[in-house]
């Protein structure tokens, strides 16, 4: 489990490599807008907001399910995926 977090917590410093611009807070503000719409419409396990972080992250490329599934083994990613994350839920 602790090669896990390391692995995730290394996927959210990649936000040090961007330049977040304002679009990119615009972009996200938007979202939680249409999350707080939708939200209450899930039939299935409510999910978490998304993070600013994760956000930005997934709308330059960077996937946090590819990023995880490439640097995790396979019995590490197994359990990663199982818990739905462990910093951030998803």
């Amino acid at each position: 489990m602790e090669h896990a977090v390391n692995v995730e917590l290394a996927y959210y410093r990649q936000l040090d490599l961007l330049a977040v611009t304002a679009a990119d807070e615009t972009a996200w503000q938007q979202s939680l807008a249409v999350y707080d719409l939708l939200h209450p419409l899930a039939s299935e396990r409510p999910r978490p907001r998304p993070s600013f972080t994760r956000f930005v992250l997934e709308r330059h490329g960077y996937s946090l399910h590819r990023y995880m599934a490439h640097h995790l083994n396979p019995r590490a990613w197994a359990y990663w995926f199982g818990q739905r994350g462990i910093l951030t839920p998803f």
